[in-house]
């Protein structure tokens, strides 16, 4: 399989300029933007999925970031502008969409995460083309369509034989966090193993106990490395777990947790043995497969099988039909029974353990949980399903984020359309780009006129600028520590333009920065989901869905047979029944339903 290439771009590597200027921006003297009425041509309507949540604001006009951005005047003729967010309610947010489109009273901006694609919603007479408006007035933005061809592909189509730009879309200076991953006990590895050249016993432990990621060993897997890269590795960890569970009492617990259809459908660990998903994806011929009738699946249920015939697999794995696919068998997690499982931010390091909670068990204390990145297969199964790097994984899909458009409403009621490229176009400058994603520094806080910042305890703004070679931009105090959305609601999140993340500095330890880039270490490039903004003709999709239901069902409830050792994976007959099963769901209909609308976005780079 070949291997992913994505430019990684920093802010230089756009050609960003560090200074404003090239399309009519002006620094204002004060916030005249909130002077504006409805009826005035720089007033803008913007219906945007979610705002940042009612513990800080719920008006999203209240936004800091976006009041500085207001006070500057924009365009040729330098006017100010203001933006009335409309925000659909929770959970409602598909109907209240189609409510505007129903009805006709579109906004005149539109946040397109949940929308139809950018073509479908031009040729619908919905949105306008932006291809003069993004010439002229956006220099930043269009120096991004001409660089990262993922957004490119997200923002230019083909409209009877012409490219027009049809939406303005987030680019992401590099892949960002996810919040789940698989982690496991580095202490147990630690107390119980042994380096595999040597047989020297591991060294290790806390610096700081009151620090739940201050934590240094001398661990060295199989595989030569600091961290576990194969399968051959987690077997190796399996061994040593049998010995620290042993040693400490435990008989409930067990190596490895699985979600209990035994599966995921979006990938995860059966990405492991030669790529893919067990349901839907692309492989690295642009062709659109399903993963249930593979040699990939049948070798992860191979593997599986022989770990729960030697105890190494949860034995009741099936029986949590409640527990979410982040978040199985908690509390064995927290009683500190398991070895290895599939988490989230939260469990890693030594937060798991609480000596105050009456519920905590010893087992816990002392633990340490380390991010781990999808394993490479380099044991089971035919050639080809060894040694092939995982394409389905917990790290997010390309680089673009979500598009906006500009509506037609907006041509309707005369608004000034250049005026309003312009001030998003300021969003892809260096300074902006920061507005966006980090927030504001002590003096565009004094500009922005809101007392947002000082009430929550960011009387120096949201960063300083550093130059440690690593690093542009190092986060406050009061955000580094935020366990909330106090990040979001400090920042423009809700505009497009440049999304830093490999520039700043969140003040995390070395070891849970190690964690989040193990777990995205490879990109998740076969999973069908296109590009943000990406959706499919609605009967096609209730076909590929009706189909898809049905695969679902058939898989869940009988996948766990193979690897509860109710049949065997290994024999032919057995195999060719499976896939007789999964044939008469008509899964090769949904295929060439789904082919062209891979052609189409193309969306995943070989």
């Amino acid at each position: 399989m070949k291997g992913a290439k994505r430019v990684i771009l920093g802010l230089a590597g756009l050609g960003m300029a560090a200074a404003l200027g090239g399309c009519g921006i002006l620094r204002g003297a004060g916030n005249t933007a909130t002077d504006l009425n409805p009826e005035d041509d720089t007033y803008y309507t913007m219906w945007i999925h979610s705002g940042p949540g009612s513990s800080y604001y719920t008006e999203y006009e209240d936004n800091p970031a976006v009041k500085y951005a207001e006070t500057m005047t924009w365009g040729e003729e330098g006017k100010s502008i203001f933006i009335d967010f409309v925000i659909p309610p929770a959970n409602k947010e598909p109907d209240d969409l189609q409510n505007m489109y129903i009805n006709g009273n579109l906004t005149h901006v539109l946040d397109g995460v949940i929308c139809d694609s950018a073509d479908i919603m031009y040729a619908n007479n919905r949105i306008i083309d932006l291809t003069e408006y993004v010439n002229q007035y956006m220099p930043n933005y269009k120096k991004v369509l001409d660089t990262v061809e993922d957004v490119r592909k997200s923002a230019v189509f083909n409209i009877d034989g012409e490219e027009k730009i049809l939406g303005i879309v987030t680019v992401n200076e590099s892949y960002k966090d996810v919040n789940f991953g698989y982690e496991y006990r580095r202490d147990w590895i630690v107390k119980y193993g042994s380096n595999p050249q040597t047989g020297a016993a591991f060294s290790g432990g806390y610096t700081d106990e009151s620090d739940p990621d201050s934590w240094e060993d001398d661990v060295v897997f199989p595989s030569g490395g600091s961290d576990p890269v194969y399968i051959s590795d987690w077997e190796w960890m399996f061994g040593i777990f049998e010995t620290a569970m042993e040693d400490m009492g435990i008989d409930d617990g067990y190596c490895i947790s699985m979600y209990y259809p035994g599966y995921m459908w979006s990938g995860g660990l059966c990405s492991s043995f030669g790529g893919g998903t067990p349901m839907f994806y692309v492989n690295d011929q642009g062709q659109a497969c399903f993963g249930g009738v593979s040699d990939s699946f049948r070798t992860y249920l191979e593997c599986l099988s022989a770990w729960y015939e030697k105890g190494w697999l949860d034995k009741t794995f099936d029986q949590k039909t409640s527990d979410a696919h982040y978040a199985i068998d908690s509390a064995k997690i927290h009683q500190g029974k398991i070895g290895i499982w599939y988490g989230q931010q939260s469990t890693l390091g030594n937060r798991i353990y609480n000596q105050n909670d009456p519920s905590q068990t010893p087992l816990a204390e002392g633990i340490f949980v380390a991010g781990a990145p999808m394993p490479i297969n380099d044991i089971y199964g035919p050639e080809e399903c060894r040694n092939v790097i995982p394409d389905c994984t917990a790290a997010g899909v390309g680089m673009q984020g979500s598009p906006v458009y500009i509506t037609t409403k907006a041509v309707e009621d005369g608004k000034d359309i250049a005026a309003l490229c312009a001030f998003f176009d300021y969003f892809y400058t260096e300074e902006g780009a920061v507005v966006k994603t980090v927030g504001l520094n002590q003096e565009q806080v004094q500009a922005s006129g809101s007392d947002f910042y000082e009430k929550n305890g960011l009387t120096e703004g949201a960063y300083t600028n550093v130059s440690d070679g690593e690093y542009r931009y190092r986060l406050a105090d009061a955000l580094a520590l935020d366990g909330g959305n106090l990040k979001i609601a400090v920042s423009a999140d809700k505009m497009p333009g440049l999304a830093l993340v490999k520039s700043v500095d969140k003040c995390q330890s070395a070891t849970f920065r190690a964690s989040m880039d193990a777990w995205i270490k490879y990109p998740n490039i076969g999973l069908w989901n296109g590009p943000p903004g990406f959706l499919i003709e609605e009967e096609d999709s209730k076909a590929i869905d009706k189909i898809r239901t049905k695969l679902l069902n058939y898989m869940d409830a009988h996948t766990m047979e193979f690897i509860k050792g109710q049949k065997d994976v290994t024999d032919d007959k057995t195999w060719e029944d499976w896939c007789t099963m999964l044939r008469k769901q008509n899964y090769e209909k949904a295929l060439n339903l789904v082919q062209p609308y891979v052609e189409k976005y193309d969306f995943r780079q070989p």
